[in-house]
Formats: structure tokens, C-alpha cells, sequence
């Protein structure tokens, strides 16, 4: 994943542009919801809790941010005890204090936020002035809890800070970088940070520069105009990109997974042997095709950067390198009696329409009489991609569709097991469990692009988080 932004030939100061195509809607962290926005908020506003920066699998551990240590944890999962670290100031300079947490999860509440949801489980929260303690108590058990604290949304806020959008003039936060939003829109390194665990920045100052399409991005990085494109290139010109400019573009792999998601409900996906042949029928070459290559595909549905994962090997419904066996699968379809059955097949925002239409291509070769309308058994193209890099989060929208009283056994045993390594069996059982009974399709997991220019040293800074993004702190000028 590239060094860590701590040594080699990095060194400090400098400016550097980064290509959008539209700027933050919102860079207040109560509202702050998608990549663009996290991926800044994330240098701007530290929680009590936050992530290891490293690459891989150790990118989603969570380490104390603002935080001494670790939450303690009561026996019945229900009350987190944590500690404010001593000295904390914002970069305004006001102080930091125990109560500013409740104030920005009651902020969340209050503007609600397309983040609120994953706040309804707490019950109440308890801060003290004097020694520092913050104790929050949850209504039910929730072993992702401590990555909903690492979210920026979770982060303190000032005493005095407004119930109300501050998408214009955000509050100031703790973290290595503050926000500028007044001309342009930029993050401003704070010189002097210091918190273990969480890197200092290198570069001074990193400005979004006006929006343009993705082709015009590109070109201002080849002629150094722009630092850094973050976004898809165009198809045409991907091939050069991949061959001319290899050294200088890098492809990452994010905290998702794409999969197709029968509804068991209605025939005629209530039948095992017919969703594991619809699993069977899906080919990983054409898949990643249809993505431009920027899918890498899976059978799990647990990304690998996610706590839990373990490779099923082999694939319980057909490898997905290797070339789908569509005839058996027609036979298993046959023998179930599920020939010419109707299949609406849908896909959700962000999932290419090509690969809506090969779903049903692929469907109808294997025997249904698929399409976008006409009732009977729905499949639905989904991305699995929730803030909260955390194996439940993946895995419980799952049992809330599915009557198994196994899976569900097995996804509350992660939640209430007292042991890392007991809970992270629990959740590999879950996820082969998921996938074999065919209740989930993984086609793969989508990669992130990112296009440097040659004043950026990215063989000694570069550090790519699965759910925020590149790590811009990491970022140093040759």
C-alpha cells in the first residue's frame, strides 16, 4: 500500500491542487456523509477514536484518538467508559472538554442527519469536567460501536457551537489539518500537531481547485497543473494511464463489495439450489470489465480490509476467476422447476447500468425470463459500502431479510464475543454461511483510482484508507 508518509525523502511545506468534478455540498461534520467530504473532515475533526493510519486490513483498526486508550467495555456490551486525553485545544485555540462529544452527537440528532440512524442506539451519555470520564451507555449490544466513535461526525465540538448547518463556516476541529472555506476550499496543516497515533501532515496546503471533468483533470496532471485526480478516468484514455503513467497511478481497494441480492421471500429465490445457481452463472472477468477494471473480484462478502475476512477458498458456487459454468447452472434451475420463472432485476445508485443489463443477460441464459419489469422473484444489484468498516454492518442487513436462525446465532456470537479471535471466527462463519445458502452474490470489491503528478514523492507518501479515501496528510512534494 505504499510507506507511511513518516520517512524517506519526504519532506515538509508546499501546496498542493487536487481535481474535482464538484465541490463539497457540506464540510460540516454533523452532515458529512460522502467520500469527498469524509476524506477532508477526517485531517480536520479527530474522535475519541479513530484508525491505525497504515494500509491493508491494519487501515481499519481502531486505535485512542482523541481518547487516552481504548473504551472499557461492561460485561453485557451496554456501557463504554473512555477517558479525555488532558490538553486537547480545537485550532482556534478553545480547550477541549469531556462534554463536547454529547454536543455533537446531539448536533447529528438535531440537523437530522443522514448519519442519525447510526446514533439511535445510544441511550444516554454522561461526560465529567473534572476527571475527564465519558461514559455512554447503548440500548442493545453493538460490537461495531467503536467505529461509529471513529467517524468524524462523532468528533467533539466547541461549547457554543450552533444546532444548525454549518456547511459555510464548519466548527473547528482537532486534527492535523483546519478547514478553509472562505475564496476556496482548502485544508490548512496545523503546525506543531501532536497525538499519538495520528500523523502530522507534511504539505501546508491542499486546495480543491474549481470543478472539471475528469479529462481535463487528467491533463492538468500530466502538465502539473494538478496534483492529484481522484476520480475515473475516461475509458478511452485508461489503457495510457495504466502503461505510460503506471508509476504515478495507483489503484486501491475500498471497504465495499458489490453483490447480487435475491429476495428469498418469493419463488423463485426461496430455493437454495436455485440462488446458488444464479452465483454460479456470474463471471468475474466480465464483471471487472463492465467496472473498467476498477473491481476486483470476490466471493466473500466481507472485504478483505475488513475484521473477519477469511478468503473461502474454494468459492462455495463456482471460482470467480475462473469462467462461470452457465450450463450446470441451467440444469440445477431445470431440476428445481424454476425454468422460464419471472425476474425483475434492479440495480442501486452507483451500480453501472451495464451491469444491471448483464445480470439479466446472464439470467435469461441460465433459463428466467428476466428484465427490469414484470414481477415474479426480484434480484437486486447492490454495493455493500457502510461508513462503519465493521463485519455487522455488512452482515445484519442480511439476517434482517432472511429468516436463519443460524446466521442470526452466528452474527450475535460476533457481537457479544468477549475475545477478538472468537468473534472474528464468528464472523468468517457468518460470511461463508451467507454466501454458501446463496443469500448474497459477492461479484467483488471496487477499487479507488488516484493519479499523481511527478512533483508528489509516492513512493515514500502515500497511505490509502479503504473507507476515507487517500490519506492527503501523507501527501509530500519530491
Amino acid at each position: 500500500m505504499g510507506g507511511s508518509g513518516e520517512a524517506g525523502s519526504a519532506r515538509d511545506g508546499g501546496s498542493i491542487g487536487i481535481g474535482v468534478s464538484a465541490l463539497p455540498k457540506t464540510l460540516d461534520p454533523a452532515l458529512a456523509s460522502e467520500p469527498l467530504e469524509l476524506q477532508m473532515l477526517w485531517l480536520v475533526h479527530t474522535p475519541l477514536l479513530t484508525y491505525r493510519r497504515a494500509g491493508g486490513a491494519d487501515a481499519t483498526e481502531v486505535i485512542p484518538g482523541l481518547a487516552r486508550g481504548l473504551p472499557k467495555v461492561s460485561e453485557d456490551g451496554l456501557t463504554y467508559r473512555l477517558s479525555l486525553r488532558p490538553g486537547l485545544t480545537y485550532s482556534n485555540g478553545t480547550p477541549v472538554r469531556p462534554g463536547d462529544f454529547e454536543r455533537a452527537v446531539a448536533r447529528v440528532r438535531a440537523l437530522h442527519s443522514p448519519l442519525a440512524p447510526l446514533y439511535s442506539n445510544i441511550a444516554s451519555i454522561e461526560a465529567s469536567a473534572r476527571s475527564g470520564a465519558i461514559v455512554v451507555t447503548l440500548a442493545q449490544p453493538d460490537a461495531s460501536f467503536p467505529n461509529l466513535l471513529a467517524l468524524p461526525s462523532s468528533a467533539p465540538v466547541p461549547r457554543g457551537t450552533p444546532q444548525r448547518d454549518l456547511s459555510r463556516r464548519p466548527p473547528p476541529g482537532v486534527g492535523p489539518y483546519r478547514l478553509e472555506v472562505s475564496g476556496s476550499t482548502a485544508l490548512l496543516r496545523m503546525r506543531g500537531f501532536a497525538l499519538p497515533g495520528v500523523a502530522a501532515g507534511h504539505v501546508d496546503r491542499i486546495t480543491l481547485f474549481r470543478p472539471r471533468p475528469p479529462v481535463r483533470q487528467m491533463q492538468a496532471v500530466i502538465t502539473g497543473a494538478l496534483d492529484v485526480m481522484q476520480e475515473p478516468a475516461p475509458l478511452d484514455l485508461l489503457p495510457e494511464l495504466r502503461s505510460k503513467y503506471k508509476s504515478r497511478y495507483r489503484e486501491n481497494a475500498t471497504a465495499s463489495t458489490v453483490a447480487l441480492v435475491p429476495s428469498t421471500a418469493t419463488p423463485p429465490f426461496e430455493d437454495r439450489t436455485v440462488r446458488g445457481a444464479v452465483s454460479e452463472s456470474l463471471d468475474g472477468e466480465t464483471l471487472t470489465r463492465l467496472y473498467d477494471g476498477h473491481l476486483t473480484p470476490s466471493c466473500n462478502l466481507l472485504p478483505e480490509s475488513v475484521p473477519g475476512y477469511k478468503r473461502l477458498d474454494p468459492c462455495p458456487h463456482g471460482q470467480r476467476s475462473d469462467p462461470p459454468d452457465l450450463p450446470d447452472a441451467q440444469q440445477q434451475i431445470e431440476k428445481a422447476g424454476a425454468t422460464n420463472a419471472p425476474v425483475t432485476v434492479s440495480a442501486d445508485p452507483g451500480v453501472p447500468r451495464s451491469v444491471e443489463r448483464y445480470v439479466i443477460r446472464t439470467l435469461r441464459k441460465v433459463g428466467f425470463r428476466a428484465g427490469t419489469k414484470g414481477g415474479g422473484g426480484r434480484v437486486r444489484v447492490t454495493r455493500f459500502a457502510p461508513l462503519i468498516p465493521h463485519p455487522a454492518a455488512f452482515l445484519e442487513p442480511v439476517t434482517e431479510t432472511v429468516l436463519d436462525s443460524d446466521l442470526t446465532d452466528l452474527v450475535s456470537q460476533g457481537t457479544l464475543a468477549q475475545k477478538t479471535g472468537e468473534a472474528a471466527d464468528s464472523w468468517a462463519a457468518a460470511d461463508r454461511l451467507v454466501v454458501d445458502e446463496g443469500y448474497v452474490a459477492p461479484m467483488g470489491t471496487e477499487l479507488r483510482p488516484t493519479f499523481f503528478s511527478e512533483r508528489l514523492d509516492i513512493e515514500n507518501c502515500f497511505r490509502f484508507q479503504p473507507v476515507f479515501g487517500l490519506d492527503l496528510s501523507s501527501l509530500c512534494i519530491s
